[in-house]
Order: C-alpha cells, then sequence, then structure tokens
C-alpha cells in the first residue's frame, strides 16, 4: 500500500519531549536525516518539468531540514524546498518491501485557517497536493469549486482565497452528501456535516442540527463555538439557518465571517 507522512510525525512523544528511541526508525522509513523542527518562509520548487506548477512560496510554515550526505540511495526527491537560498528535499517517496512511502518535510496546511483572519489565508496547499495525489495516482477535482480554480487548465491563482479542497472522485461516494441541485456530484460531493461543525457545498441541509437553507448552490462554513455561530458562505447568497435555537435569515456577502 501507500504510506504518507507528515514532518514531525514521531518526532515528540505525548508530553512534546524529543523522542530519541524512534529517531533511527524514522531515519530509515524517510531515507534522510533530518534536523528538529523549524518555523519559517519556504519556497517549494516542482523539479520535474512536466507539471505546470510555478514555484509555491509560503510565508509562515513548520519544517525540517536534511542531511543530504545521508539520502538513501532508495529514496527519490519529489518536491524540493528553498529555506535562506538553499536547496532542501521537500517531499521523497521510497520504496519499502511491497508499499511505498511519501514523506512531506514540510506542511502545506500551515496557512489555511481563515476564521480568525480571513485575508491571510493562503492556499497553497492546493498545488502541493494536486502534485501528491498525480504521483500517486488518485483521480481528483482540479477546479475545486464554483470559484473556478483549475490546475490542469493552467489557472493557478492560489491567493484568491477559495477554500474548495480535493474530491477523491472515487472515494466521494462514501460518507459525503450528494450534490442534488445541478452540479457534477463527482467533483462537488457535499460535505462534512457534525454537530459542532458544517463545510458543505449545495443548496440546503437538514442533517446533525443543521437546518439550512440557501437561494444557490455555495459552499457554506460554520461552527459553533461558546454558543455562539461563525458562519461564512462562499459566495453572497440570500441564507437561512436554524441552529441552537439560533434562527438567522439575512444575505451574506462573499468570505464574511458573521458570528451569532
Amino acid at each position: 500500500g501507500i504510506l504518507v507522512i507528515g514532518n514531525a510525525f514521531g518526532k515528540y512523544d505525548r508530553y512534546v519531549w524529543q523522542n530519541t528511541k524512534i529517531e533511527g526508525a524514522l531515519d530509515k522509513l524517510r531515507g534522510i536525516k533530518t534536523s528538529e523542527l523549524r518555523r519559517g518562509r519556504v519556497k517549494i520548487i516542482v523539479p520535474n518539468k512536466k507539471y505546470k506548477i510555478p514555484d509555491i512560496q509560503i510565508d509562515d510554515t513548520y519544517y525540517v531540514e536534511s542531511d543530504l550526505q545521508t539520502l538513501d540511495p532508495n529514496a527519490e526527491v519529489l518536491l524540493e524546498m528553498e529555506i535562506s537560498g538553499k536547496r532542501q528535499p521537500a517531499l521523497l517517496r521510497k520504496k519499502i518491501g511491497k508499499g511505498t512511502v511519501y514523506y512531506l518535510l514540510f506542511n502545506p496546511y500551515r496557512q489555511e485557517g481563515w476564521w480568525e483572519s480571513l485575508e491571510g489565508a493562503n492556499r497553497a496547499s492546493l498545488p502541493v497536493l494536486h502534485f501528491l495525489f498525480s504521483e500517486i495516482g488518485i483521480p481528483h477535482d482540479t477546479a475545486f469549486g464554483n470559484e473556478g480554480l483549475d490546475l490542469q487548465g493552467g489557472r493557478i491563482n492560489i491567493h484568491t482565497q477559495p477554500i474548495h479542497y480535493f474530491i477523491n472522485k472515487e472515494g466521494s461516494i462514501f460518507g459525503t452528501y450528494k450534490d442534488e441541485y445541478g452540479e457534477d456530484r463527482e467533483r462537488y460531493s457535499g460535505g462534512v456535516i457534525m454537530s459542532d461543525f458544517i463545510s458543505f457545498r449545495g443548496r440546503k441541509i437538514n442533517e446533525n442540527g443543521w437546518n439550512i437553507k440557501s437561494s444557490k448552490v455555495t459552499s457554506i462554513f460554520g461552527s459553533i463555538e461558546n454558543n455562539k455561530l461563525n458562519y461564512l458562505t462562499l459566495n453572497p447568497v440570500d441564507i437561512s439557518i436554524d441552529k441552537n435555537g439560533l434562527e438567522i435569515r439575512q444575505k451574506t456577502e462573499r468570505y464574511k465571517i458573521y458570528n451569532k
């Protein structure tokens, strides 16, 4: 099978102490020795020119540097990162037995927060995931929803704050809600609906205490915190939300965060 691992996996125990007992095993697993976890700016570079992806600047992320002299001959460097003008491996692939390990040496999700500071959100992870999924062979959506961010079509504007994420076409029929309102449900299959969190694409939903109706198909994101509802919509819509005794009726602005 295939195993994808993040950069700080196994480096610390549950008390956030250095996990020295497992360091040797991790070096063997990833195929290179790494330094301690660091935080800062990195530029992700795709050496393989078959992917028309520009260099990706991530201003604030966690990463680990590595010792190139310890690189296992069986480990391939698929992505590189530039740190202070110095090139480092960013994504490694290594065959182990009948399986394959993909090891990320940086965190592509670091700048995806959008509740507190939406304008600071950075969707740099989207082309990284497109690259990773393509290498693994997972069929996936490259348009990222109704705002249109098509990597394969060459439109790679990753700073327009789209919030859609990859959908595995083969797996989207399991555990997700089908879009019943005219959209290609292979690519836009609903979302995640829990009692205190919702990430949904559609026009109406009545699940897990959420009763939402929108004037048109959009993406809706919300969470219950301290008995208040934080939410936003990807498009301007007329929306009604009934949740935990709250009754909200309003016209929204795109990306504006509401707190009720």
